[in-house]
């Protein structure tokens, strides 16, 4: 029986997990400041998640002259899709449309998925 010993046979390393940071919490904001309101909706419904690609090659960082800006491409079974330019489309409307379209409430160009899909 012939037996090797001592072999210097390198064993790879698995690979380290990728750790988000947790972000900061987000305070409320005073109505009447439309704009500091949507960034607090924006990131209390994770809606950055979807709608802005991240920085290459590591991908750990939205892209912060991409926000909202869409084209996040998405695979599963259906086969692949890409997220909306919501930019586009929150600068043509009117609030009491958006809220609707948030919530649903509009025709299937403007639907939000289940929150079981999301």
């Amino acid at each position: 029986m012939l037996m090797l010993a001592g072999c210097d046979e390198k064993k790879a390393e698995p690979p380290k997990p990728v750790v988000a940071e947790k972000p900061a919490p987000v305070s409320p904001v005073r109505p009447g400041d439309d704009v500091k309101h949507g960034e607090y909706l924006a990131t209390i419904a994770a809606c950055l998640e979807c709608h802005t690609p991240r920085v290459p090659p590591t991908f750990n960082e939205l892209d912060a002259s991409k926000v909202m800006s869409g084209g996040v491409p998405f695979t599963g079974p259906w086969g692949t899709v890409h997220s909306a330019n919501v930019s586009m489309v929150a600068a043509k409307y009117e609030p009491a449309l958006l809220e609707a379209a948030i919530r649903g409430q509009l025709s299937y160009e403007f639907q939000m998925p289940p929150s079981s899909m999301r």
